[in-house]
């Protein structure tokens, strides 16, 4: 929670480094077991 709340005051900023369609998610999860993701990666449907 307390990650959160600094990230909605803006204190943090989280790094969205990859965005993926929701028919990419078998890729991002690879990319993600094969530590190619720095950051955060996104799934939009």
């Amino acid at each position: 929670m307390i990650l959160v709340s600094l990230a909605k005051r803006g204190v943090i900023r989280p790094v969205v480094s990859n965005g993926f369609k929701l028919d990419q998610a078998g890729e991002a999860l690879q990319m993600l077991k094969d530590g190619k993701i720095i950051g955060r990666g996104v799934i939009n449907p």
